[in-house]
């Protein structure tokens, strides 16, 4: 709710969502006084602009309803007063009431900003540049629960994302009781001062949450929701970051993204409904991020409730994954210990360990979980056709290899090599004789990505002289396999203990390139205490 003068406001629904209902679908009805009185019939319109003629205190309920006839209710009381116009630098002040930002306010090194509770701060916005709230000094917002501090833009015309540029805290900052709403980067952490965030909503922003200057102290987030937020609920690139009690639900891509240098903990911290992952860890083989989560939910995400790649570090206890569409996904060289958590529902693996290539003994430990109804439809099969052709042999290609049901081939692992002085190409094609992917540069086996293909069988070709004949391979297909419930698949030949679980099917339906490296002996034969 963004008042526009001493009377009127606007109020905005779009954070509401259901996992089950499209936002666009849900229906929404306003008692602007919360007197038990609907003023507005239920409706699909998500925000408008209302005045409540006279006091500066009102009190509004919003009831939202889904398509199932469920029903949620929100209170809010809203403050109205005169109007403060600011911008520029400031020293030691206190904003209370309505306060219009009307271009780039900075709060210069040695100074204290203080908000108080109730306090609307709204934003400008401007063509070519956007106002936003710099601290090189102190900030201190003392919003509460009924009373909470509302960052936003200024008026109807400019509710989305990007509206303004955001908090960006260079010095020290504690931040109780705040809803940041329609910014850039709703808070952008940038020092080597530790800050707070404390039972507050980061909603509808293109980014919650970013640390990502390299400089970055310690954020410690409790009791806070990022939410519908254009990318990710929180960009964490460098520094450490504590998230106790948080909710990051229904971002448009992850719940929370760690990449670079970022060290992240998790405690009783739920990551639903995000459009990819819940955790997406993403670090090159130069820089590590580590997470770790203890008692926390990773549920009904459009990914993986944890995502890893490259060098990343994870360790995750008593904590459940499900219903996401895989539980962990594992690529490159990243390490990973689970403990103690169960995996159920997955409509694919609940732990898929793909086909990168990783020289590294990282290890992976997976035990005393729980596995329960994972891979309904189906799991990821890495097999090895063994197709290979030379130019020596004039008029030939290799075999061809087709899936066994006709299970569209996502990926090929293709080599090609040249002898001293030969010439050439490597060329893969479908079982029609359609050339899907060719290459004249010698390299090793690689994975090419045929997937928009479309195809189920295919066969190499190798071009070029006799005398210095050329040599083309197919080492591996990828392939999802439909009715295989394979609660665990590992697609590169990496130790992998996954000894003392319960797995529901028992034996463990598992698939590994290299079974030799895979442990799944001690298996429970009942449920193991797990979970949050």
């Amino acid at each position: 709710m963004s008042p526009t003068s001493a009377t009127a406001a606007v109020l905005d629904a779009n954070g509401s969502w259901d996992l089950e209902t499209p936002a666009a679908n849900l229906l929404l009805r306003w008692d602007f006084e919360n007197d038990g009185v609907w003023d507005t019939d239920y409706s699909t319109t998500r925000v408008l602009t209302h005045d409540f003629g006279v006091g500066s205190s009102h009190t509004i309920r919003l009831s939202v309803k889904d398509s199932s006839g469920q029903t949620s209710e929100l209170v809010r009381t809203a403050q109205f007063g005169a109007i403060t116009y600011v911008s520029g630098t400031l020293c030691t002040t206190t904003w209370s009431g309505t306060v219009v930002v009307q271009n780039d306010v900075l709060v210069s090194a040695g100074c204290t900003l203080t908000i108080a509770a109730g306090t609307n701060v709204l934003f400008t916005y401007l063509p070519g540049g956007l106002a936003g709230l710099q601290i090189d000094g102190t900030l201190n917002v003392n919003g509460t629960s009924d009373s909470p501090v509302l960052f936003s833009s200024y008026g109807i015309a400019k509710r989305t994302p990007s509206a303004w540029d955001g908090i960006y805290v260079r010095g020290a900052a504690t931040i109780t009781g705040a809803i940041v709403e329609d910014a850039t980067q709703g808070l952008r952490y940038c020092t080597a001062t530790n800050a707070s965030v404390t039972d507050s909503v980061f909603e509808q922003n293109d980014t919650g949450i970013t640390a990502t200057c390299s400089t970055s102290g310690t954020l410690i987030v409790t009791g806070t929701t990022l939410s519908s937020n254009a990318t990710n609920g929180a960009q964490l690139t460098y520094g450490t970051t504590q998230l106790q009690r948080v909710t990051a639900e229904n971002n448009a891509q992850a719940g929370v993204v760690g990449s670079q240098n970022a060290v992240i903990s998790v405690a009783t911290s739920t990551f639903r409904g995000n459009k990819s992952h819940g955790i997406f860890l993403d670090a090159n083989t130069t820089t590590s991020s580590s997470f770790s989560a203890i008692s926390s939910t990773f549920r009904d995400n459009g990914g993986a409730g944890l995502d890893m790649n490259g060098s990343s570090r994870a360790n995750v206890s008593q904590s459940d994954f499900i219903s996401n569409n895989r539980g962990i996904y594992i690529e490159g060289c990243a390490a990973l210990s689970v403990t103690t958590s169960n995996f159920r529902n997955h409509p694919y693996e609940a732990v898929l360990i793909d086909i990168t290539s990783c020289a590294s003994t990282s290890p992976i430990t997976i035990n005393y979980c729980n596995f329960t109804d994972n891979a309904r439809l189906g799991a990821l099969v890495n097999e090895n056709p063994n197709l290979s052709d030379s130019s020596s042999t004039v008029g030939t290609h290799s075999a061809t290899y087709s899936t066994p049901a006709g299970e569209s081939i996502l990926k090929a692992r293709v080599g090609y090599s040249v002898s001293t002085y030969g010439t050439g190409s490597g060329i893969l094609y479908d079982g029609n004789g359609v050339q899907l992917w060719s290459t004249s540069t010698a390299s090793s086996a690689t994975w090419i990505d045929i997937s928009a293909k479309n195809v189920s069988s295919v066969y190499c070709f190798a071009s070029g002289g006799t005398d210095w004949p050329v040599y083309v391979g197919v080492s591996g297909i990828l392939y999802r396999k439909s009715n295989f419930p394979a609660d665990l698949s590992v697609l590169v030949a990496r130790t992998v203990n996954a000894s003392q679980n319960y797995w529901k099917n028992s034996p463990p339906v598992v698939f590994s390139v290299s079974p030799s490296t895979l442990d799944v002996s001690n298996a429970a034969t009942s449920p193991v205490a797990a979970g949050p």
